[in-house]
């Protein structure tokens, strides 16, 4: 469960449709996991849409960096990392 909490006031503009991920100032939340895969699989089964599939971002020293981006059910995207054993 991802609960945010809004502190500011007003709250300024609203996110562009023609958004793209990693503009600045687009707000999102990284959220780290054990297994990439079993979340990814968890996303699926919740019908959460995915803005990028599982992907592998880097190998170094046995260990393995992942990550998936989805929507969570309030339109907010969610950048999920793993850092997993090869």
């Amino acid at each position: 469960m991802v609960e945010l909490s809004e502190f500011r006031r007003p709250r300024g503009r609203s996110i562009p449709f023609n958004m793209i991920l990693g503009d600045y100032g687009l707000f999102e939340i990284c959220i780290e996991c054990e297994d990439i895969h079993d979340t990814a699989d968890m996303c699926r089964r919740n019908k959460m849409d995915f803005l990028h599939k599982p992907s592998l971002a880097l190998e170094e020293g046995g260990i393995e960096m992942w990550f998936l981006y989805v929507y969570d059910p309030d339109g907010i995207p969610l950048e999920i990392v793993a850092a997993m054993p090869k």
